[in-house]
């Protein structure tokens, strides 16, 4: 076990009901997680690599996964958290909730850029405006989630292939110090205890506070080619972006959004 990761087995505790199971290489901690649920494995199971070999993201992008210096977790969610008014109860808003916990986590490991910290809907955290990190939430046959978070920590500008330099960035490269990731972990999967039982209106809430998307102009990219550019003015109860453009009022699923400024 890489060195910087070795005091999660000693935090179990700490992060109750979750349990731990921490690889080198695989080739996604999602599909590892799928694999595991097949097998019959226990809910509230967080899965850490030290790196992956097929990582990705929204819509099958690659999520660049090198060892030793960045978080690759998948956190599985039981079916059985069904109450309604509960927001771990409703899958949708679960995008939602992870992001408000690796926000809050960011914040709190780096507070000098906290205020430039925020959540971009649906599922990226930024930092000024360039990626840090990104969720990717997908459902399995049985109703269970799986919350796949990648997180840079410990990257160079060099990591990082030319074509993102410009867009992404990590821990380091803006802070311009080395961090442990176990410490990090431990952090979010906190956080992910604490927020458990909160409810879909505190959820809403709350992630509107960190949101660097509401209020803001946006451009919408539908997964049907279609284009709007408008004003995102809020998030509705199912998770979804709410818009006005083109004289009419969007409410949004899926898209791919870029900030205007």
């Amino acid at each position: 076990m890489p060195r910087d990761l070795q005091c999660l087995a000693h935090c179990l505790e700490e992060i109750r009901p979750f349990s731990l199971r921490i690889y080198g290489t695989v080739d996604s901690t999602n599909n590892l997680a799928k694999k595991l649920i097949q097998s019959g494995v226990p809910n509230f199971i967080a899965i850490v690599a030290d790196s992956q070999t097929a990582g990705r993201g929204r819509r099958g992008r690659q999520w660049i996964s090198p060892p030793g210096v960045n978080i690759y977790t998948s956190i599985i969610l039981p079916k059985e958290c069904q109450a309604p008014e509960i927001a771990v109860g409703r899958p949708q808003l679960h995008p939602l909730l992870a992001s408000v916990v690796v926000c809050d986590t960011l914040r709190s490991v780096a507070p000098e850029v906290g205020r430039e910290t925020g959540i971009k809907w649906p599922n990226d955290i930024l930092i000024s405006e360039r990626k840090i990190a990104g969720i990717l939430v997908e459902r399995t046959s049985d109703g269970s989630s799986i919350i796949g978070i990648g997180i840079n920590i410990n990257m160079t500008e060099d990591d990082f292939p030319p074509e993102l330099r410009e867009r992404g960035c990590s821990l380091y490269t803006v802070t311009g110090r080395r961090f442990q990731r176990g410490e990090i972990l431990k952090e979010m999967l906190r956080g992910f205890r604490d927020i458990l039982g909160i409810t879909v209106d505190d959820l809403l809430r709350e992630w509107t506070a960190r949101s660097c998307t509401i209020q803001t102009v946006v451009k919408a990219s539908m997964p049907d080619g279609h284009v709007i550019k408008g004003v995102a003015r809020g998030i509705d109860r199912e998770g979804r972006l709410i818009v006005d453009a083109e004289g009419e009022r969007w409410i949004i699923n899926s898209a791919d959004i870029e900030h205007i400024r």
